[in-house]
């Protein structure tokens, strides 16, 4: 009974923990992406180690490890499917990365939390920069920033929102 309770308790602390690690989505975060979002359907993308050779070269050399674990929706309306949406981890905050239906480019790019030091990046005229970008586009970070440490995480914003799209683009 003792070993029970111990394993019963310890899945808690996991599922509590995992909880903590991605925002709960709802209608309304969707919404945060799409104004007539209704419904998602859950998608779990398994990369193979090509598909993840190609990212990498890609990435210039980089395969960002929060990709191996990354929630997938495919997101709609009460008609049509608008498109699909992926959250993950980046310098300490939520991060989620819409792309449209096709995968082909970003939507939009919101942070669902954002820790100290990091609201600069969740302003929208600096998540803009990403909408449109395809992945033959340029992802530099769009404005040089004289503090070296938030070029450094603004360059990573900037590559995690690439490793998404090619993310979703090849694990299709």
């Amino acid at each position: 009974m003792k070993f029970l309770r111990m394993t019963f308790g310890g899945m808690a602390l996991l599922l509590s923990v995992a909880a903590l690690a991605h925002p709960t989505m709802t209608v309304e975060l969707y919404r945060k992406f799409w104004s007539d979002a209704e419904t998602a359907v859950v998608k779990r993308i398994t990369l193979t180690d090509a598909k993840k050779m190609e990212i990498k070269t890609a990435l210039s050399g980089q395969f960002p490890k929060g990709l191996n674990d990354v929630d997938t929706f495919i997101v709609s309306s009460k008609t049509r499917t608008l498109g699909v949406l992926a959250n993950l981890e980046v310098e300490g905050a939520d991060i989620g990365v819409a792309v449209d239906k096709n995968r082909k480019q970003v939507v939009k790019v919101f942070f669902y939390t954002t820790p100290k030091g990091m609201e600069f990046f969740s302003k929208p005229g600096y998540l803009k920069q990403f909408v449109g970008k395809t992945t033959t586009s340029s992802f530099k970070a769009g404005k040089v920033l004289e503090d070296r440490e938030m070029q450094v995480k603004s360059e990573a914003i900037a590559t995690t929102v690439k490793s998404v799209l090619l993310y979703l683009q090849k694990g299709w």
